[in-house]
């Protein structure tokens, strides 16, 4: 059962959150670990399930043991995974629209990051990003998948404006849904205090965590292209290597 849910998006302090609640003895669920663990299609199929059958199975299953969960996809499904874990208490985390959605834009958004690069898309993890991308921007944008998918993908994110109006949107929303006294409103910036508290937990001597910022993202993002670039180059090489002996083999 989950004992925390993470209801901001992402690039409001999430990995850091996360780090924080691992920390605190909250196993934590984010992206990231989506990633390690390939659960990208598992994701989309969880989403199909919960909206044609109102089923929670799968989603129960993808979390397993994790006792937190932040960032999208979970985010976006915050209402549901309070129905289905009652007691749990909710962490909205939090900044300024303007300055989230620069941070989006130039990071998790940005044509060149993950499910947007070309050089990524044209693997199978990035396809199948890009299916998890529709899915959880569908939901921000109150759309359906089909809806998404339609227009050729999630267009509305280069209108600064729209997003900023979800991004808003979003947290009145978490705060009309959730009870005061399960609901911290969190910006990372504020630190241990107003988070152990809000858990029951003594606060660590040690700093609060600050990962993922900007230059950490595009570190991992060129770590990412770079990989696959090389892949595809000894891929080129061999077929050039192959198509050269061939030239050989038929010309004697």
């Amino acid at each position: 059962m989950l004992e925390v849910i993470g209801a901001g998006f992402g690039r409001t302090g999430t990995d850091s959150l996360r780090a924080a609640l691992n920390q605190l003895g909250y196993p934590c669920y984010h992206m990231f670990v989506a990633a390690e663990r390939k659960d990208f299609e598992r994701w989309v199929s969880a989403d199909e399930q919960l909206r044609l059958h109102d089923d929670m199975s799968q989603m129960r299953e993808i979390l397993g043991d994790f006792k937190a969960t932040v960032d999208f996809p979970a985010s976006v499904f915050y209402k549901e995974l309070l129905r289905d874990n009652p007691g749990a208490k909710v962490v909205l985390t939090v900044r300024d629209s303007e300055s989230w959605y620069k941070s989006a834009i130039n990071t998790i958004w940005h044509p060149w990051a993950y499910e947007w690069s070309p050089l990524i898309l044209s693997t199978p993890p990035g396809r199948q990003m890009k299916n998890l991308r529709d899915v959880y921007v569908a939901r921000i944008l109150k759309k359906s998948v089909h809806e998404v998918k339609a227009a050729g993908g999630p267009v509305e994110i280069r209108d600064k404006s729209r997003m900023v109006q979800c991004f808003d949107e979003h947290i009145k929303e978490v705060k009309a849904h959730v009870p005061p006294g399960d609901l911290l409103v969190f910006q990372v910036k504020d630190g241990w205090e107003p988070l152990c508290a809000f858990l029951g937990k003594p606060v660590p001597s040690t700093p609060f965590p600050n990962v993922n910022n900007v230059n950490d993202f595009w570190r991992q993002v060129k770590v990412v292209n770079t990989v696959v670039g090389i892949f595809y180059s000894v891929l080129v090489g061999i077929f050039a290597v192959a198509v050269h002996f061939m030239a050989i083999y038929m010309s004697k």
